[in-house]
């Protein structure tokens, strides 16, 4: 993830240097980090699917992960069952290809435009 968020930095400052000739407005500049960003988004969501369907435990592991976490909370037993039910739905529904492909997609996008602003203020150019 660190990669493909990387990649919206230096793929912006390469565009504002070669492209633009060293300089990038600051409505250009969302515009170019938010495709970058979609770009580096579905890389990362493919490669993540191919991973995990290559390794089908990948699943059971992040799940057990989150059964031991909730199961370290305080909980009544009520609450815990709640939460164990509701994890499992949610793992249930992230076993959905469409699914799988949307949630992936959306926790990578949204950091991937958080960074594409925070690199915008960065690389602005101020025009004089």
């Amino acid at each position: 993830m660190l990669v493909a968020l990387s990649l919206i930095f230096f793929g912006r400052r390469e565009h504002k240097l070669k492209a633009l000739g060293g300089s990038m407005s600051f409505i250009q500049a969302p515009k170019v980090g938010a495709i970058t960003a979609l770009i580096a988004a579905l890389i990362y969501t493919f490669t993540r699917i191919v991973v995990s369907e290559l390794n089908p435990g990948l699943h059971e592991s992040i799940a057990n992960m989150y059964i031991k976490d909730i199961e370290s909370k305080w909980l009544t037993g009520v609450e815990l069952q709640a939460a164990l039910t509701e994890l499992e739905q949610s793992m249930a529904d992230y076993k959905k290809p469409i699914l799988k492909f949307g949630i992936t997609l959306m926790e990578i996008l949204l950091l991937g435009l958080i960074a594409s602003l925070i690199s915008s203020i960065i690389l602005r150019t101020k025009n004089n």
